[in-house]
């Protein structure tokens, strides 16, 4: 537990588990950490999967976590008129 480094994303959808876990849990430094399949209707644990992913690779977790801040307070041109 020592070893684990703590993560609390914000709760958006383009970073949430639903739209990640995919493409995370596919990286071999990740695959140990997961189950294979889900039970129908259950999806991993939020803390849990954010904690797993921050402690083995962070720069991954922070670009993923800035792209969402960027793409939720940036104004586009068409939002400024």
């Amino acid at each position: 537990m020592d070893d684990v480094k703590v993560c609390n994303p914000p709760a958006y959808d383009e970073i949430g588990v639903k739209a990640l876990y995919e493409k995370v849990v596919e990286q071999p430094t990740m695959t140990k950490y997961f189950p294979n399949k889900w039970p129908k209707g259950l999806q991993c644990d939020k803390a849990y999967f954010y904690n797993v992913w921050n402690t083995i690779h962070p720069d991954q977790v922070k670009a993923a976590i800035q792209y969402a801040n960027e793409q939720r307070f940036t104004v586009s041109d068409e939002d400024a008129r």
